[in-house]
């Protein structure tokens, strides 16, 4: 490589080096930013699972009548006439 070129690599290598150490875009900056994306990425994934989990469950319940009756008295306590709760202490 001729001398010029080198030089020219040099100092465009140099002046970016520079520029990373001040204003808003440092090497710093791009660190942290990073971090909160990975971060981000991370909070999107689970709440995509959970959508998927609750757009399952939703399906479920919408294509099962006794699946319904199951999650109403379970979550709910929701009894039919007639009936009645017992809790039994631990």
């Amino acid at each position: 490589m001729s001398k010029t070129v080198v030089f020219i690599f040099f100092m465009v290598s140099f002046c970016l080096l520079l520029g990373s150490f001040r204003g808003k875009h440092t090497l710093s900056n791009f660190l942290a930013l990073k971090k909160s994306h990975l971060l981000l990425l991370e909070a999107v994934n689970s709440l995509e699972l959970e959508t998927n989990k609750v757009e399952k469950e939703i399906l479920h319940l919408r294509s099962s009548t006794n699946y319904v009756s199951k999650v109403l008295r379970d979550k709910y306590h929701i009894i039919e006439e007639g009936e009645k709760i017992i809790f039994f202490a631990d």
